[in-house]
């Protein structure tokens, strides 16, 4: 059994990481390591922290990621750089989340917040325009996909 409070310098730990760089495992070996791991707990499993203890670990992650300091800070994640951008949900994946949804009791504000977001906003058909193809064709479709989906169309009469 190794030593559990021995510690490499960052020296080292560049030269063994360089060293495994582009190493590849074949199959028996990754199997090997993947038998190894199964079936052994946390070291910590069990172990319950008092409310001191907690709340000395909150302090200490205070204010370690806020602001710049935090790596998605400045990151943009709509529009084309979304995780989900022209991605569809299945119809199975649909029918799950909508059944997770499904009697779930909501507060009062809960309701008020959902109710002010779609407040102004069309629902069901969207308002329908014709555009002009980047091949010069005019297509009528609803604004908001059209715009999303074709930037590069030209609008030519709202209807």
């Amino acid at each position: 059994m190794g030593r559990s409070s021995f510690k490499h310098n960052e020296d080292a730990k560049k030269r063994i990481s360089e060293a495994h760089l582009g190493k590849k495992f074949t199959d028996t070996h990754r199997n090997h390591i993947s038998e190894s791991k199964k079936g052994k707990k946390s070291p910590r499993k069990g172990i319950k922290l008092s409310e001191e203890q907690k709340q000395k670990m909150s302090n200490a992650q205070k204010g370690k990621f806020t602001g710049e300091k935090n790596p998605m800070y400045g990151v943009h994640r709509y529009g084309k750089d979304a995780p989900m951008f022209g991605k569809h949900f299945s119809t199975e994946a649909k029918q799950k989340i909508s059944e997770s949804n499904k009697g779930k009791k909501r507060t009062e504000e809960q309701k008020q917040k959902l109710s002010d977001a779609r407040k102004g906003k069309k629902r069901g058909s969207y308002q329908k325009c014709l555009w002009i193809t980047s091949n010069g064709e005019i297509v009528m479709m609803d604004k908001r996909n059209a715009k999303v989906h074709h930037p590069d169309w030209v609008l030519y009469e709202q209807k």
